[in-house]
């Protein structure tokens, strides 16, 4: 009897917990639908730092320059594919600014021009492409503003690779996806409010 108690006690609390995960995961995509992405950006400064260190000037002049052309890929890739909420950008070496909530100074639009953080919305995730840590997987990852992976049932991450590393998605592709995605589960969890639009 005792057994039998303390499973249905186990299945319950579980269940409560699984909604709980859910509820909360639903409320930071209605937040994000009203607030802002935070779309993080490498810079390579070190390894940059190092080849310069070492009179590599050319090979850190190469690597500054593949850094840049990736940071703006995947700029126009938000600007061009991303409309779930407003984007902005910021680089790796203001993580712990963002981290802190100290935005000011630190966010720029796709046109690289700074933004006037008083006009912003409170409410921010952040991204970037990298692989997740607990499952290892190359993509993009939706992170909360402290710079953690979100967790499931929020759609956090879109992978690169599919169908056993066969097919292999663009930066572009996958912001495509991700914001495909979203709509979806903002769709699916408020109908209400896709309906009065």
């Amino acid at each position: 009897m005792r057994i039998t108690l303390s499973l249905i006690c186990l299945l319950v609390l579980n269940s409560i917990q699984a909604q709980y995960g859910k509820e909360v995961a639903m409320q930071d995509l209605d937040n994000l639908k009203n607030g802002m992405l935070l779309v993080r950006l490498k810079t390579n400064v070190e390894a940059i730092s190092q080849l310069e260190a070492q009179g590599k000037a050319t090979e850190a002049e190469a690597l500054r320059q593949r850094q840049y052309q990736e940071n703006r890929d995947i700029i126009l890739s938000f600007s061009k594919s991303f409309d779930f909420c407003p984007v902005y950008f910021f680089y790796a070496s203001q993580s712990e600014d963002i981290r802190n909530a100290k935005l000011s100074g630190n966010l720029f639009d796709s046109n690289l021009k700074l933004v006037e953080t008083q006009k912003l919305p409170e409410f921010y995730l952040t991204a970037e492409f990298s692989k997740t840590e607990n499952l290892g997987l190359e993509g993009l990852i939706i992170m909360n503003s402290k710079l953690f992976p979100m967790e499931s049932p929020f759609p956090f991450y879109e992978r690169k690779y599919r169908f056993f590393g066969l097919v292999s998605h663009t930066k572009s592709k996958m912001v495509y996806l991700m914001n495909h995605n979203m709509h979806e589960h903002y769709a699916f969890w408020f109908p209400e409010k896709v309906e009065k639009k």
